[in-house]
């Protein structure tokens, strides 16, 4: 189990210059990267999302690299405009002006356009040398992050562990009402029938199937042995080493289902009360299960 909210950060000191990479990692729905980077090396942005993006699944990421470039820097990496495509580029926002009247949008955003800004042809090797490097420090900042990921799972593991076990002390408990429970509910059934005055014309078949109606809405067994499956599911699941956040978060909706169906079935209050218990863990489990992947 991995959580969403980690930190790593590496710094480095290196022929192109010292540079400095952080990470930051927040709980989140879906995977979401934002990534600050120097102007010298922006065109990198693709290249290192998809670098994060082929070994984290899920959370908010915020990436930033800071960067002191030295002169070999300067000399074998420098930058160049393509004017080709920014005049191809500016072509396509007059034509848009003019056809679709939308205001034209800043010249300076067509710096942001992929591929306006390339790296200088006839110094690849060197570049080349930059990129590994950088790929090579990103796997390491990567790595660290995940040990911290893990560190954080581990903690969420054991709490949820924990609110599962208290969940199936109380699954027992409800069972050892259920006697009780089924007696009171008989007890109730022959007062009400004892009250009606049939007489021979009184469709029996009829009060069978409502008394049939009042059992099948009054037996909490099957809930509660749907409870104990999905307790039995969490705990297998929580050992396994692929995200499972989403699954997890699906099997405590249903025990919250499950339990809302005990209190509107149960007219026994030590049950309701027992059922309103699993909701408030239910509900602090999934607080947890937001920050893990």
């Amino acid at each position: 189990m991995l959580g969403m909210t980690a930190y790593a950060k590496r710094c480095v000191d290196s022929n192109f210059g010292d540079f400095c990479l952080e990470i930051f990692s927040f709980n989140h729905r879906y995977l979401d990267i934002l990534i600050h980077l120097p102007t010298e090396i922006q065109h990198l942005e693709f290249f290192i999302e998809d670098f994060i993006r082929k070994r984290i699944n899920r959370g908010r990421l915020r990436f930033t690299l800071r960067f002191e470039r030295n002169q070999y820097f300067d000399q074998n990496y420098r930058m160049f405009i393509d004017k080709r495509l920014v005049i191809k580029l500016s072509k396509f926002l007059t034509w848009i002006e003019e056809n679709i009247k939308i205001d034209r949008s800043c010249s300076m955003d067509l710096l942001n356009w992929p591929g306006v800004i390339r790296n200088q042809s006839g110094k690849h090797d060197n570049i080349k040398e930059f990129k590994d490097l950088l790929s090579c420090n990103l796997s390491l900042l990567i790595e660290d992050l995940i040990l911290y990921k893990v560190k954080e799972g581990e903690n969420v593991k054991n709490l949820i562990h924990g609110k599962l076990e208290k969940i199936e002390k109380i699954i027992y408990r409800i069972r050892s009402f259920i006697p009780e429970f089924e007696r009171i509910n008989q007890d109730k059934l022959k007062e009400k029938l004892e009250n009606l005055h049939l007489d021979k014309s009184f469709d029996v078949d009829f009060l069978k199937k409502d008394i049939l109606t009042f059992v099948r809405h009054a037996d909490i067994l099957e809930e509660i042995d749907r409870i104990a499956l999905h307790v039995h599911l969490s705990k297998d699941l929580i050992q396994k080493n692929f995200p499972i956040g989403k699954k997890l978060d699906f099997i405590f909706q249903e025990i919250n289902r499950e339990s809302n169906t005990i209190s509107s079935k149960s007219n026994h209050v030590k049950i309701i009360n027992l059922a309103i218990e699993i909701k408030v863990l239910v509900d602090q489990v999934r607080e947890h299960i937001q920050n893990i992947e």
